[in-house]
C-alpha cells in the first residue's frame, strides 16, 4: 500500500485506488483515528466514512482483542512491519468480523499504512474443523494434544491448549492438571528419560516432526511406556510455534519386547552351555585317551 500511495501521481489517482480496491485499505495515525479508509471498508462493517473517521479505531476493534492490538501498535511504532495481524472488526449492526492485516509504519509522517482482507469465513471453516478435530480426539485411546510457545520461546515452555479425556486414563491425573502449562506433563516424563525427550523436542524444526519412547510416572507409582509423536502444526514471527501431538501407551508392547528379549537372552545362555558342555566332553575324553596310553 505504502508503495503504491507513492507511485499515486495525484489526489485524484489516490482517491480512484482507494475507491476500487476489493482490499480493505485504511490509513491511521499516531493519535488513535483512522486518516482515510476505503470503500471496502465501510461496506464490511456497515458505517460510514465519517463515522469510521470520528471516533478512535480501537472502538472498532473487539474488546477482547484490544490488548492484543494494543500490542501491536507498540511494534508499529518501533517500526516493525506488521504481517497476518488478525483481529476482530465489530460492525454498526453488532456482529464481528475477521480480518488479517498487513500494516506498514511511516514513522517520518506519523501514520501507518493498513491493508486488510475479510477472512471470517475462514476462521468459521477452521472453528468447525477444530469441533470436528476434538470430537473425534475424545472418543479414541490416545493421547491427543495442542500446545502453543510465544514466539521467540523455546517449545520446551510451550503451553497446552487442548488435551484429550484420554490423558486421564493414561497418567491418572485429570485434563485441567495439564491445561496452560506443560509442567505436569514434564513431571510426570522418568527422570531417566527427561533429557533425552526435551532434546528431541527442541531439535523440532518448522513442517517437522519428532518421535520418542519414554516412561510416564504414574501417582499410583505404576510405570507406563509412551510413544510421543509431535509436529509443527504453525511457525512464524508474529505467532509464535503451534505444536500438536499423539501419544500412544506402549506398555503392553515394551513388554513383550523385554520378555522376547529376555527369553533369547536365556536361549543364546543355554547354547553357551551347552556348547561348554560339548567341549567339557571333549577334553574328558581326551584326557581318558592320554590316561590309557600311559597306562
Amino acid at each position: 500500500l505504502a508503495g503504491a500511495l507513492a507511485q499515486a501521481k495525484d489526489e485524484g489517482e489516490l482517491q480512484q485506488f482507494f475507491d476500487n480496491a476489493e482490499d480493505l485499505l485504511v490509513v491511521a495515525g499516531a493519535d488513535g483515528y483512522y486518516k482515510r479508509v476505503n470503500p471496502a471498508f465501510t461496506r464490511l462493517l456497515g458505517y460510514s466514512e465519517e463515522e469510521l473517521l470520528s471516533r478512535p479505531f480501537m472502538d472498532f476493534i473487539h474488546p477482547d482483542d484490544h490488548d492484543h492490538a494494543a500490542l501491536q501498535m507498540d511494534r508499529l511504532a518501533r517500526g516493525e512491519h506488521l504481517r497476518d495481524f488478525e483481529d476482530r472488526n465489530v460492525c454498526k449492526d453488532g456482529s464481528h468480523r475477521w480480518i488479517s492485516w498487513h500494516v506498514t509504519p511511516r514513522l517520518e509522517a506519523g501514520v501507518v499504512f493498513g491493508v486488510g482482507r475479510d477472512i471470517t469465513d475462514r476462521k468459521e471453516i477452521l472453528r468447525q474443523s477444530e469441533q470436528k478435530f476434538q470430537t473425534l480426539a475424545e472418543t479414541i485411546d490416545a493421547v491427543v494434544w495442542t500446545a502453543h510457545s510465544p514466539a521467540g520461546r523455546p517449545l520446551s515452555e510451550a503451553a497446552v491448549l487442548y488435551i484429550n479425556p484420554a490423558v486421564e486414563r493414561l497418567t491418572g491425573e485429570p485434563v485441567d492438571a495439564f491445561i496452560g502449562h506443560n509442567d505436569k506433563w514434564f513431571s510426570l516424563i522418568h527422570p531417566d528419560d527427561l533429557p533425552r525427550f526435551q532434546r528431541t523436542l527442541e531439535g523440532l524444526k518448522s513442517n517437522s516432526s519428532m518421535e520418542c519412547e519414554y516412561r510416564l510416572l504414574r501417582p499410583d507409582g505404576g510405570v507406563r511406556w509412551v510413544f510421543d509423536r509431535t509436529w509443527v502444526v504453525l511457525s512464524n514471527r508474529e505467532e509464535g510455534t503451534h505444536i500438536g501431538g499423539l501419544i500412544s501407551d506402549i506398555t503392553e508392547r515394551h513388554q513383550a519386547n523385554e520378555a522376547l528379549k529376555e527369553k533369547d537372552r536365556q536361549i543364546r545362555q543355554a547354547q553357551k552351555l551347552e556348547a561348554v558342555g560339548l567341549l567339557a566332553g571333549g577334553v574328558a575324553h581326551e584326557y581318558n585317551n592320554i590316561l590309557q596310553v600311559i597306562q
